[in-house]
């Protein structure tokens, strides 16, 4: 096993042991020796340095699935600035017959290099090695600030690299002006690691890496596109993407986005869990001189604001939590309206929605369902008490739940259809501490490509945001051991009336920006029977993850679950 950096061979002391005539045969040669390396379906590296790396990486997202099989699909050499990258893209198959592609990309160095690579970017390293005294790493390539500029100069110069079968291009907005003065020009690897790897240049310009890959173009980058073409400055400018095209296998992938900075000072997810603290505590505070008494909930969605909520809840929320609410809201519809004024490209252009879309939301719903359901079943035996009760009580709930929507397959609901974020949540907005950022338009992780692009009516995406305050309120009473166990009961109680006042802010001030478009339904009742249907799917679809990846979490959604069957049904 063998490889060749800055013109010195590395070679790799693994399980098999190098013949001194192979060594002496393949000399300085570097096509021969990335060959040995790279195309060599034995080698060490490929097989099991490679996918171990990457199954270890915080943005595999197959850590929970039972792996059968993996491959390098595609690799390929990059000459960046006389040096060498090695692109791999790495396909793992699944026992329930999906497939996942992961792009790595691969550098090696030594001496001081080595050194501080591995200081600062002990993560980065994907195989150490030794040869006598001599030692050096492979190490993933993003890490390297050469490549990173290297990236950055494919988008802004827009080149075309061509390296056999795959073509790189780089491509940048028509009104992106970049100074180019390399030399000056800082990049660091964004330290906060997601399901991909960014790069900041200059804390200006914010260069996102696809880690997994679809064969069709990322649908945040034409998201972000058609944002920023529209005027919605409430999400990163759009500056360019870098694409791949496979000519054999006639596809295009999206690699990376490059978008303006946004300088922040939390997530909207942070950021409501502060405020969900401080009025839990203000009701302790209240408990411990006189038990409050809960005030009635609302009953109007659309026409509730906070100078019309209960005095009690004005104290308790507080008025800038409210403007907050309020704010991400207007932002919200803002940003639905931005997408909803696209007219040139087809893939944009709104459309009627219909009685056949609302009958696959309901045929969906009963998938999700059914699929959970079979979790549920597989996890009672090692259920606690409380969790095997609320298990129990939602295989009790499911013929209420459909019959409870069963309106949606026949009562036509008259709005229009668009492209949305498709996962909406807190964590997808950003806070600069005067005003919120909408982000992170790769959709629902699970879908594909094309599944990600279909139309769908705003409310789904107002039900996310929704659900994900409900959210924030049983994650803190359940997995942030901030209260003792006797005060959980009454917290519940107050967190249900917190939940029905907050959301309302929002989706009130969500509809009055909105105005008169046709994105909303025109009944509060039509309203109700879609975002129920959103807010169940959700549940469904978080309960089903959480007891596959994270069991010790599934008492959130199920907490979520019984209090909608309570209320609603």
């Amino acid at each position: 096993m063998f490889y060749l950096f800055e013109r010195r061979i590395l070679i790799n002391t693994t399980r098999k042991k190098l013949k001194k005539d192979k060594l002496s045969k393949l000399g300085g040669k570097l096509k021969d020796l990335l060959d040995e390396l790279f195309l060599n379906p034995d080698t060490y590296l490929e097989q099991e340095i490679f996918p171990e790396y990457i199954k270890k990486s915080r943005w595999f997202s197959g850590k929970n699935k039972q792996i059968t099989g993996y491959s390098i699909a595609k690799k390929s050499v990059i000459k960046v600035f006389k040096h060498d990258v090695i692109l791999t893209l790495n396909t793992f198959k699944y026992a329930d017959g999906d497939s996942e592609t992961y792009t790595l990309f691969c550098a090696c160095c030594s001496g001081p290099e080595a050194n501080e690579i591995q200081n600062k970017h002990p993560k980065s390293i994907i195989f150490k090695f030794k040869i006598g005294t001599f030692e050096g790493i492979i190490y993933d390539a993003l890490y390297n600030r050469n490549f990173q500029l290297f990236l950055l100069d494919l988008i802004t110069s827009e080149k075309i690299h061509a390296f056999g079968d795959l073509i790189i291009t780089g491509r940048k907005e028509n009104d992106f002006n970049f100074v180019r003065s390399y030399k000056r020009l800082s990049s660091k690897v964004f330290k906060i690691e997601q399901s991909n790897t960014s790069v900041i240049y200059n804390n200006r310009y914010f260069l996102k890496i696809y880690r997994k890959v679809h064969t069709d173009v990322n649908p945040e980058v034409n998201i972000n596109r058609v944002l920023t073409k529209q005027g919605f400055i409430n999400t990163p400018a759009f500056l360019g993407a870098i694409t791949i095209n496979d000519v054999e296998e006639d596809n295009q992938t999206s690699l990376a986005v490059l978008q303006r900075f946004v300088p922040n000072k939390s997530d909207a997810w942070t950021l409501h869990l502060k405020e969900i603290k401080k009025y839990f505590d203000k009701i302790l505070a209240k408990k411990n001189k006189k038990k409050p008494l809960l005030p009635e909930l609302p009953d109007s969605i659309i026409n509730r604001g906070f100078f019309k909520s209960h005095i009690k809840i004005k104290d308790l929320i507080g008025k800038k939590c409210f403007e907050r609410v309020k704010l991400l809201g207007k932002r919200t519809a803002e940003m639905h309206l931005a997408l909803s004024r696209e007219s040139s490209d087809k893939k944009f252009t709104s459309k009627n929605f219909t009685l056949h879309d609302q009958q696959s939301i309901y045929k969906s719903l009963k998938v999700v369902i059914s699929e959970t359901i079979k979790a549920i079943k597989e996890r009672k035996k090692s259920s606690s008490f409380v969790e095997k009760r609320l298990l129990n009580n939602i295989l009790k709930s499911k013929i209420k739940i459909l019959k409870y929507l069963k309106n949606l397959k026949t009562e036509k609901i008259p709005c229009l259809k668009i492209r949305n974020h498709g996962d909406y949540h807190l964590g997808q907005v950003l806070f600069n501490g005067k005003d919120f950022f909408i982000i992170d338009f790769e959709g629902e992780p699970g879908k594909t490509v094309r599944e990600r692009e279909i139309k769908q009516t705003v409310i789904k995406d107002i039900a996310g945001l929704c659900r994900s305050f409900q959210y924030c309120i049983f994650y803190t009473l359940y997995k942030s051991e901030l209260y003792e166990k006797e005060d959980i009961p009454i917290l519940e109680k107050w967190g249900a009336v917190w939940y029905e006042y907050v959301h309302r802010f929002f989706v009130s001030e969500y509809a009055m920006r909105l105005g008169n478009s046709k994105l909303l339904p025109n009944s509060e009742k039509h309203f109700f029977l879609l975002f129920d249907a959103f807010i169940i799917d959700k549940l469904f679809y978080e309960i089903n993850y959480e007891l596959n990846n994270r069991p010790d979490w599934a008492i959130i959604p199920l907490k979520g679950l019984e209090y909608f069957v309570k209320t609603e049904i």
